[in-house]
C-alpha cells in the first residue's frame, strides 16, 4: 500500500494510517503547525482546560499546547504504532501527556470527562466523499464528543471546510 491516497476512502482505512506513519520519523502536521495557527486557538482554550485531541497522528500539537501552558491533555489515534512513538517521544519531558490508542468512535472515557475536544483533520478524514455508508463513523464520532465534553465543552475543528464536513458539522 502506498502512502499516497489511492482514493477518498483510503482516510477511513486504518491500514492506510499504518503505512503512512510507519517509516515517519518527523511529526507531520495536517493543515499546519502551532506557529501558524496556535494563537487563534489559544483564544478558546483555559491553563485548566482538559483537552481530548482526536487523531492525533504524529503531530506535535498536543507537545506545542503543553510547551505553553496546557498541560491537562489526552490525545487518541487508531494506529498503535504512531501512539507508541508519542510516547517515546514525550513521556519524559511532557509526563502529564497521554496518549492513548482508540477510536474517536469509541472514546474510552467517561461522560463529561473533558471541556475541550480538539480536531485537527479528523472530521475532514472521516468525511472524504459522499458516500452515505462512510457517514457512520462520523455519527458515532459526533455522539461520542457529546458525551465526553462537559456540559458548555467546546468541540474546536481545524477543517478545509470541504462540502460535506460543512454539512454535517452544521447540524451537529
Amino acid at each position: 500500500m502506498s502512502a499516497i491516497p489511492g482514493g477518498a476512502g483510503d482516510f477511513q482505512d486504518p491500514s492506510f494510517w499504518k503505512e503512512f506513519y510507519k517509516d515517519s520519523k518527523n511529526a507531520f502536521e495536517w493543515y499546519g503547525d502551532f506557529k501558524s495557527f496556535g494563537r487563534v486557538l489559544t483564544r478558546y482554550l483555559k491553563s485548566t482546560d482538559k483537552i481530548l485531541q482526536i487523531g492525533c497522528g504524529s503531530s506535535e500539537l498536543a507537545s506545542q499546547l503543553y510547551d505553553n501552558g496546557y498541560q491537562m491533555i489526552e490525545s487518541i489515534d487508531t494506529d498503535e504504532g504512531v501512539i507508541q512513538k508519542q510516547v517515546a517521544k514525550n513521556s519524559s519531558s511532557r509526563p502529564e501527556l497521554q496518549f492513548v490508542c482508540c477510536s474517536a468512535a469509541k472514546i474510552d472515557a467517561p461522560d463529561g470527562k473533558y471541556n475541550v475536544v480538539l480536531d485537527k483533520g479528523t472530521l475532514d478524514a472521516l468525511i472524504p466523499s459522499a458516500h452515505e455508508d462512510m457517514l457512520e463513523d462520523v455519527e458515532k464520532m459526533f455522539a461520542e464528543i457529546c458525551r465526553v465534553l462537559t456540559v458548555g465543552g467546546r468541540y474546536i475543528i481545524l477543517t478545509l471546510a470541504q462540502k460535506m464536513c460543512s454539512i454535517h458539522t452544521w447540524h451537529f
